[in-house]
Protein backbone atom coordinates (compact mmCIF):
# COMPACT_ATOMS: atom_id res chain seq x y z
CA UNK A 1 0.00 0.00 0.00
CA UNK A 2 1.47 3.43 -1.10
CA UNK A 3 1.99 6.05 1.44
CA UNK A 4 0.18 9.51 0.83
CA UNK A 5 2.23 11.97 -0.14
CA UNK A 6 0.00 15.12 1.68
CA UNK A 7 -1.19 14.79 4.91
CA UNK A 8 -4.32 13.57 5.46
CA UNK A 9 -7.76 15.15 7.99
CA UNK A 10 -9.90 12.77 9.05
CA UNK A 11 -13.88 13.77 9.49
CA UNK A 12 -16.38 15.76 7.39
CA UNK A 13 -15.37 19.47 6.08
CA UNK A 14 -18.89 20.39 5.92
CA UNK A 15 -18.94 21.17 2.50
CA UNK A 16 -20.79 18.29 1.23
CA UNK A 17 -17.68 16.12 0.36
CA UNK A 18 -18.59 12.56 0.84
CA UNK A 19 -14.97 11.43 1.36
CA UNK A 20 -14.11 10.80 5.21
CA UNK A 21 -10.40 11.27 4.11
CA UNK A 22 -9.60 14.83 2.54
CA UNK A 23 -5.68 15.88 1.72
CA UNK A 24 -4.06 18.87 4.19
CA UNK A 25 -3.44 22.07 1.75
CA UNK A 26 0.17 22.55 2.88
CA UNK A 27 -0.56 26.13 1.47
CA UNK A 28 -1.97 26.84 4.32
CA UNK A 29 -0.70 29.42 6.73
CA UNK A 30 -1.39 27.34 9.86
CA UNK A 31 -0.27 24.29 8.86
CA UNK A 32 3.20 25.90 7.88
CA UNK A 33 3.61 28.15 11.00
CA UNK A 34 2.98 24.99 13.22
CA UNK A 35 5.47 23.09 11.40
CA UNK A 36 8.04 26.52 11.71
CA UNK A 37 7.19 26.24 15.25
CA UNK A 38 8.28 23.19 15.70
CA UNK A 39 11.79 23.21 13.90
CA UNK A 40 12.01 26.22 15.73
CA UNK A 41 11.64 24.37 19.25
CA UNK A 42 14.00 21.50 18.33
CA UNK A 43 16.83 23.99 17.81
CA UNK A 44 16.31 25.74 20.43
CA UNK A 45 16.43 22.84 22.39
CA UNK A 46 19.48 20.96 20.72
CA UNK A 47 21.02 24.76 21.61
CA UNK A 48 20.10 24.56 25.05
CA UNK A 49 21.42 20.74 25.37
CA UNK A 50 24.93 22.30 23.88
CA UNK A 51 25.17 24.98 26.09
CA UNK A 52 24.72 22.97 29.36
CA UNK A 53 27.28 20.30 28.08
CA UNK A 54 29.79 23.28 27.51
CA UNK A 55 28.79 25.23 30.76
CA UNK A 56 29.85 22.14 32.61
CA UNK A 57 33.70 22.08 30.93
CA UNK A 58 33.52 25.36 31.90
CA UNK A 59 32.32 26.15 35.12
CA UNK A 60 33.06 23.03 36.69
CA UNK A 61 36.63 23.07 38.21
CA UNK A 62 37.03 19.23 38.85
CA UNK A 63 35.62 18.38 34.84
CA UNK A 64 37.57 21.68 33.45
CA UNK A 65 41.10 20.38 34.93
CA UNK A 66 40.49 16.64 34.26
CA UNK A 67 40.12 17.90 30.72
CA UNK A 68 43.47 20.03 30.95
CA UNK A 69 45.24 17.26 32.47
CA UNK A 70 44.43 14.49 29.58
CA UNK A 71 44.28 16.55 26.24
CA UNK A 72 43.10 13.66 24.44
CA UNK A 73 39.70 14.08 25.87
CA UNK A 74 39.85 17.26 24.29
CA UNK A 75 40.82 16.91 21.08
CA UNK A 76 38.31 13.70 20.90
CA UNK A 77 35.24 15.98 21.80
Amino acid sequence: MAMPTMPVRFGDSGIGDSSPLQSADWDDRKVRHTFIRKVYAIISLQLLVTVGIIAVFTFVSPVRSFVQRNVAIYYAS
